[in-house]
Protein backbone atom coordinates (compact mmCIF):
# COMPACT_ATOMS: atom_id res chain seq x y z
CA UNK A 1 0.00 0.00 0.00
CA UNK A 2 1.08 3.56 -0.45
CA UNK A 3 1.62 5.87 2.53
CA UNK A 4 -0.91 4.03 4.68
CA UNK A 5 -0.19 0.42 5.48
CA UNK A 6 -2.31 -2.27 7.04
CA UNK A 7 -0.17 -2.28 10.16
CA UNK A 8 -0.79 1.46 10.71
CA UNK A 9 -4.50 0.89 11.29
CA UNK A 10 -5.97 -0.59 14.45
CA UNK A 11 -7.67 -3.97 14.26
CA UNK A 12 -10.74 -2.47 15.94
CA UNK A 13 -11.04 0.33 13.38
CA UNK A 14 -10.58 -2.05 10.44
CA UNK A 15 -13.22 -4.39 11.88
CA UNK A 16 -15.67 -1.56 12.47
CA UNK A 17 -15.30 -0.37 8.86
CA UNK A 18 -15.09 -3.86 7.35
CA UNK A 19 -11.63 -3.13 5.97
CA UNK A 20 -9.40 -5.92 4.67
CA UNK A 21 -6.95 -4.21 2.27
CA UNK A 22 -6.13 -6.18 -0.83
CA UNK A 23 -2.51 -7.29 -0.85
CA UNK A 24 -0.41 -6.53 -3.91
CA UNK A 25 -0.18 -10.19 -5.06
CA UNK A 26 -3.96 -10.65 -4.76
CA UNK A 27 -4.65 -7.36 -6.55
CA UNK A 28 -2.33 -8.40 -9.40
CA UNK A 29 -4.01 -11.81 -9.66
CA UNK A 30 -7.48 -10.26 -9.76
CA UNK A 31 -6.37 -7.67 -12.30
CA UNK A 32 -4.92 -10.39 -14.53
CA UNK A 33 -8.43 -11.82 -14.90
CA UNK A 34 -9.74 -8.74 -16.69
CA UNK A 35 -10.49 -8.54 -20.41
CA UNK A 36 -7.52 -8.42 -22.77
CA UNK A 37 -8.96 -6.23 -25.51
CA UNK A 38 -11.11 -3.30 -24.54
CA UNK A 39 -11.69 0.13 -26.00
CA UNK A 40 -12.96 1.44 -22.67
CA UNK A 41 -11.76 0.16 -19.30
CA UNK A 42 -14.33 0.55 -16.52
CA UNK A 43 -13.37 -0.50 -13.00
CA UNK A 44 -15.65 -0.61 -9.96
CA UNK A 45 -13.80 -0.72 -6.64
CA UNK A 46 -16.48 -0.72 -3.91
CA UNK A 47 -14.05 -0.77 -0.98
CA UNK A 48 -11.18 1.07 -2.57
CA UNK A 49 -8.98 1.58 0.48
CA UNK A 50 -5.75 2.96 -0.96
CA UNK A 51 -6.57 2.05 -4.56
CA UNK A 52 -4.40 -1.05 -4.84
CA UNK A 53 -6.97 -3.05 -6.82
CA UNK A 54 -7.78 -0.47 -9.49
CA UNK A 55 -4.12 0.55 -9.72
CA UNK A 56 -3.17 -3.07 -10.38
CA UNK A 57 -5.94 -3.41 -12.99
CA UNK A 58 -4.73 -0.37 -14.92
CA UNK A 59 -1.08 -1.47 -14.64
CA UNK A 60 -2.01 -4.97 -15.83
CA UNK A 61 -3.85 -3.57 -18.85
CA UNK A 62 -0.86 -1.43 -19.81
CA UNK A 63 1.55 -4.36 -19.32
CA UNK A 64 -0.57 -6.52 -21.65
CA UNK A 65 -0.54 -3.81 -24.30
CA UNK A 66 -4.20 -2.91 -23.91
CA UNK A 67 -4.68 0.68 -25.02
CA UNK A 68 -8.17 1.76 -23.96
CA UNK A 69 -9.30 5.16 -25.15
CA UNK A 70 -11.05 5.66 -21.82
CA UNK A 71 -10.16 4.50 -18.32
CA UNK A 72 -12.98 5.11 -15.85
CA UNK A 73 -12.65 4.15 -12.19
CA UNK A 74 -15.54 4.32 -9.75
CA UNK A 75 -14.07 3.96 -6.29
CA UNK A 76 -15.87 4.07 -2.96
CA UNK A 77 -14.23 4.37 0.44
CA UNK A 78 -15.82 5.06 3.83
CA UNK A 79 -12.61 5.84 5.73
CA UNK A 80 -11.98 9.55 5.18
CA UNK A 81 -8.39 9.16 6.42
CA UNK A 82 -7.58 7.06 3.34
CA UNK A 83 -8.98 9.56 0.84
CA UNK A 84 -5.71 11.49 0.26
CA UNK A 85 -3.90 8.22 -0.56
CA UNK A 86 -6.81 7.08 -2.72
CA UNK A 87 -6.79 10.35 -4.66
CA UNK A 88 -3.05 10.02 -5.26
CA UNK A 89 -3.54 6.47 -6.55
CA UNK A 90 -6.24 7.67 -8.94
CA UNK A 91 -4.08 10.53 -10.21
CA UNK A 92 -1.04 8.35 -10.85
Amino acid sequence: MNAVTDRHLSTEKKAALGQFFTSSPVAKLMASMSANEVDELHILDPGAGTGSLFSAAVAQAITRGVQPSVIRVTAYEVDKHLLPVLHNSAAA
